[in-house]
């Protein structure tokens, strides 16, 4: 097997926006596209996109499941994070569903406690 191998989380109504809103990946065609980035994992490549994100969004917003980053990401990445102005960690988050704008785009969430 080659390539990346993204693991999809059980979120109702992700396949539906897949590419209209919600990606697995972030080059600088989404950069340009978005203005507010929500990642969701807490692992090195999650906090490498926040680092690569946050220079070109207004807003980037990382959901994680559990309490910190300090068990799955490099201390050097939580350190770059925390220091980042225009990052905001939620912990105890996972999303539970996407809802549409009408318009075949991800816009709205529904978030719950993990």
């Amino acid at each position: 097997m080659t390539g990346a191998a993204y693991r999809r989380p059980n979120i109702v109504g992700l396949e539906e926006f897949k590419g209209h809103g919600t990606y697995y990946w972030a080059s600088l065609v989404e950069a340009k596209l978005c203005k507010v980035f929500v990642l969701v994992g807490g692992g090195n490549s999650t906090g490498q996109a926040v680092v690569y994100l946050t220079s070109h969004a207004a807003r980037v917003h990382l959901l994680i499941r559990g309490p910190g980053l300090e068990l799955s990401m490099s201390k050097y990445l939580i350190d770059r994070i925390a220091a980042l102005p225009n990052m905001t960690v939620h912990t105890r988050t996972q999303i539970e569903s996407l809802e549409g704008d009408g318009r075949g785009c991800a816009r709205r969430r529904a978030l719950q406690d993990a």
